[in-house]
């Protein structure tokens, strides 16, 4: 098959281009880098046209909840107008694709006497960026309502794995015991709460889910991608330290306090596990740390 990805430079693009080659399929990687900048619809449309592809995977977007805070208005523009601009271009092929939307979990409503977040949960975004997901979600229902483009959503949970930002949790952690077991830095690591609890999963999991929404799913229905469990924070970095032998002073920065967050998150995968016959989130969260941690000894190591 002939499949586009945007934000192919990103860390859920980047795995998930390898996994669909290593699958056999054709696969065009756009992004910025590329020249291919959501942001303008005529670069949009020369790449789509120029890859003809059968199936369009829409990761491209700022993800870090704080940046859409800093500049509201760049989120919207690669969110939004970005999404726009995607499914127009996908719209006026000859035979149209079928295109997959990643949107986000944070724009659920965080009530706790709602858990785990069900797909028909309310949705009350409270960053710019949620809002900015959520209203990619209208957009892929309007397009496949109004032209019957066959668009799929998916609400992801918190994906992880090697070259994710150091900015998300599970990579600043794995950064930072890196550096120590490395010598590279004093036994000392800053976190965020530890009492709240996310859903964690696998990028290989979690891109085997994406895949399958977008060649199972339902055009016009949205599906989450998570594990169903809910792991704290203090559970993550007792792994990594226990993977890495090292007992550090841990730390609470200002800078990291997140007031007024919701303390748990997670989601329910089974309609996409029916629907499609995903296997659901079945790598141990040890072995995606354990991965993490390995590849930021090789990143850290290489600059000795």
């Amino acid at each position: 098959m002939r499949v586009l990805i945007t934000g192919a430079s990103g860390f859920l693009g980047t795995h998930l281009a390898l996994h669909l080659s290593e699958l056999g399929h054709d696969v065009t990687r756009a992004s910025r880098r590329t020249g291919c900048d959501v942001t303008d619809p005529a670069a949009v449309a020369s790449c789509v046209k120029a890859s003809a592809p059968e199936a369009i995977y829409h990761l491209a977007g700022p993800s870090f909840v704080p940046d859409s805070k800093n500049d509201p208005a760049a989120t919207f523009r690669a969110h939004v107008l970005g999404t726009v601009h995607v499914l127009e271009a996908a719209r006026r092929l000859e035979t149209p694709p079928r295109v997959l939307v990643a949107a986000t979990a944070d724009a659920y409503l965080p009530d706790a006497a709602r858990l785990p977040f069900k797909e028909d949960t309310p949705q009350a975004p409270e960053s710019p960026y949620a809002a900015a997901k959520m209203a990619q979600e209208a957009i892929g229902r309007a397009w496949h309502a109004t032209w019957g483009l066959p668009v799929v959503m998916v609400r992801l949970f918190n994906l992880i794995g090697p070259g994710q930002d150091p900015r998300f949790v599970a990579s600043s952690f794995g950064k930072q015991v890196a550096a120590i077991a490395l010598g590279q830095a004093p036994p000392r690591i800053e976190v965020g709460d530890l009492r709240v609890s996310r859903d964690f999963g696998d990028w290989r999991d979690g891109i085997e889910g994406i895949r399958l929404a977008l060649e199972k799913g339902r055009p016009g229905e949205v599906y989450n991608i998570a594990s169903g469990r809910p792991r704290r924070l203090r559970e993550l970095l007792d792994l990594y330290l226990r993977l890495a032998r090292i007992e550090p002073e841990i730390v609470s920065p200002e800078h990291l306090a997140r007031p007024g967050q919701a303390m748990v998150r997670y989601g329910d995968p089974s309609k996409l596990m029916s629907e499609t016959g995903w296997a659901g989130a079945v790598t141990p969260l040890d072995e995606s740390l354990a991965a993490i941690l390995e590849d930021w000894k090789k990143r850290l190591g290489s600059r000795l």
